[in-house]
């Protein structure tokens, strides 16, 4: 009766023991969780395109990620990843094999502008499939750029007033320096510019012929671009030019 007195005591703490560390286990490998979600790209290379109500916006492109890698962060938070995957044909990923607790999620756009990360964090139980939110990822040359689009009225030799100007060359540069840029205006006469830097002032010109002499002017104004994603319209205030 003694010796089972002595062994109880020591049985119980060991299973005390047992239970406990069970239980607190870490996130991470080793359980019978998964976690799955889609990726998709925002496809936005800075065509400027009617909204269908008199305004103007970037027109984008969502498509299915393929072969993206997607991180997973064990414990939550946005430290360094503890694995990855590759999203299949149909943007399509799934982590296996989790234990219980928080996770976190994400991939990384390939924008030419600059490589964002998208996150997604996400508490999941012992056992189960569980879905993230979609990861969507901003790509293209114009992605977190900004936009303008104006027109031009010309007034050409055979013309005794200002008409659309089609096909004039169209000028635009950053106010504190940078490289020129330019474009022509299409059969409405409009012209557009994207890819530009948010928030940054901007001059636009075009060049008007005098008749007299042949001379060469610059026409146009100054314009300061809106927050990334945005298109100021200056349609309502055309350059005017003269082309003789």
């Amino acid at each position: 009766m003694k010796s089972t007195q002595k062994i109880l005591p020591f049985i119980l703490t060991a299973m005390a023991v047992l239970g406990f560390n069970s239980c607190s286990k870490e996130e991470g490998k080793g359980g019978n969780a998964a976690i799955q979600g889609y990726v998709y790209n925002i496809i936005n290379d800075g065509d400027i395109v009617s909204d269908g109500m008199g305004g103007w916006k970037f027109g984008l492109d969502t498509v299915k990620a393929l072969d993206k890698s997607v991180f997973i962060v064990y414990g939550g938070g946005i430290g360094e990843y503890d694995d990855k995957t590759v999203t299949n044909g149909y943007g399509y990923y799934k982590f296996d094999f989790l234990r219980s607790g928080d996770y976190t999620i994400y991939a990384i756009g390939d924008s030419s502008d600059a490589k964002k990360a998208s996150f997604r964090n996400i508490s999941i139980g012992s056992s189960g499939t569980h879905t993230v939110k979609n990861i969507y990822l901003e790509n293209g040359k114009n992605a977190n750029c900004s936009g303008v689009i104006g027109c031009i009225k010309a007034k050409y030799s055979s013309e005794t007033d200002f008409v659309t100007g089609i096909g004039v060359r169209v000028y635009i540069k950053n106010i504190n320096g940078g490289e020129q840029n330019d474009t022509r205006t299409d059969n409405e006469g409009n012209f557009r510019f994207a890819r530009l830097q948010p928030h940054t002032k901007y001059t636009v010109w075009a060049e008007s012929e005098s008749k007299k002499n042949g001379a060469i002017e610059a026409v146009g104004y100054e314009v300061e671009t809106g927050s990334k994603g945005t298109i100021i319209n200056k349609t309502d205030s055309p350059i005017e030019v003269k082309i003789y």
